[in-house]
């Protein structure tokens, strides 16, 4: 699974050659199946579905995809939270937790977060710990311990400060309504 889990963290934070797509979640699940341990965490602390949400440079259909795939085929868990630092380590207290919801909301998924709160209602009120990059402003990032409405709240704020238009925040805004429904 440790071995899996990696290949599928690096195609999440690979642009090129190999960046995550459907075809390629299945073929290294595949290849390391059909014992896996789908909610494991990895080492240093990630988890398949969390990995996905965290891909960078995907589409967000792709990164559905491969999440549905996970919870439906595989059995994954959304409450099943990535951690900082190494899963040997162990987990006391909520603020050293990333759930997945947490990292779509911040970076406004809106058909990923309708998805999970779908799976999974409760996670609503999750708290998570992790740091999210603006996109008008790369060098300027959101960091600490908040619900995903809290996060993509303060997201979306930290970017109107930073220039970005109504327009550009649709996303945000849309996760921001599903989150308050």
């Amino acid at each position: 699974t440790e071995m899996c889990l990696q290949e599928v963290a690096d195609m999440a934070i690979s642009k090129t050659p190999h960046p995550l797509s459907l075809a390629r979640l299945r073929g290294v699940l595949n290849n390391y199946g059909p014992m896996l341990n789908i909610d494991q965490r990895s080492a240093i602390g990630g988890t398949f579905l969390v990995d996905c949400c965290k891909a960078r440079c995907i589409k967000e259909g792709t990164i559905l995809a491969c999440i549905k795939e996970l919870i439906e085929k595989y059995g994954a868990s959304a409450a099943v939270p990535a951690t900082e630092g190494s899963s040997y380590q162990r987990i006391t207290k909520k603020h050293n937790t990333l759930p997945a919801l947490v990292v779509a909301s911040a970076r406004g998924m809106v058909k990923v977060v309708q998805y999970l709160i779908e799976k999974d209602p409760s996670m609503i009120e999750t708290t998570g710990s992790g740091r999210f990059r603006l996109m008008k402003n790369p060098k300027k990032s959101i960091s600490g311990t908040y619900t995903p409405l809290e996060f993509a709240t303060m997201m979306r704020d930290a970017e109107l400060d930073h220039g970005a238009t109504k327009a550009e925040l649709n996303s945000i805004n849309q996760c921001i309504r599903i989150l308050t429904a």
